[in-house]
């Protein structure tokens, strides 16, 4: 599966330090924040909160 996802409010307006820091560390804080709320979008409406089954899904 292969999902887009693109920024609308405050979420586009991040730096290019920041654009770079998510292309380049998936172990950052930045990626982490932006990864979890990437999928609580993704899940919304669905019947499952657990994190790991939802991440699964998306990879």
């Amino acid at each position: 599966m292969h999902t887009q996802i693109n920024p609308v409010g405050n979420m586009n307006l991040l730096s290019q330090a920041e654009v770079d820091q998510l292309q380049h560390s998936v172990s950052s804080a930045l990626y982490t924040l932006y990864r979890n709320c990437s999928l609580a979008v993704l899940n919304a409406g669905s019947n499952t909160d657990d994190a790991e089954e939802i991440y699964q899904k998306y990879l």
